[in-house]
């Protein structure tokens, strides 16, 4: 057992940069395509809403992905990163809900955990500036 501990934390790197992978992908996509993703990606409702309905919010959130994904990626401010990447997959994870799209809701959900997982680690390695 003792030898598996010194590969502790190589599923938390992992983590980081997978969740930081997928923060990239959707990101860089809502800032390139943010009027088309207006209509996929958020509920009728939510469309009626005066700043959440129109393209410059799914540009903005596009952003938000992207720098989050960076502070993932080079490990500065790590909580707080994990924390706004959960608080974005909630958000998600309710709209996907309300589109109906449930198996998109499970796959969030698991993102969900590992940003919280990350949230919670105590040490991080590979990490420039891990805390504020």
């Amino acid at each position: 057992m003792k030898q598996l501990s010194s590969f502790a934390q190589y599923p938390i790197v992992f983590l980081r940069f997978a969740l930081a992978a997928v923060l990239i992908y959707f990101g860089q996509d809502a800032v390139r395509n943010s009027e088309m993703h207006m209509y996929t990606w958020l509920s009728e409702w939510t469309l009626s809403l005066p700043v959440i309905g129109t393209p410059q919010f799914i540009f903005v959130l596009g952003v938000t992905q992207l720098l989050v994904a960076s502070l993932l990626l080079f490990g500065v401010y790590l909580r707080p990163a994990a924390l706004i990447a959960a608080g974005l997959l909630v958000g998600i994870i309710v709209n996907l809900a309300l589109l109906g799209d449930f198996g998109a809701v499970f796959r969030n959900i698991g993102l969900l955990a590992g940003a919280l997982v990350l949230a919670t680690q105590k040490e991080f390695w590979l990490a420039l500036k891990p805390e504020l």
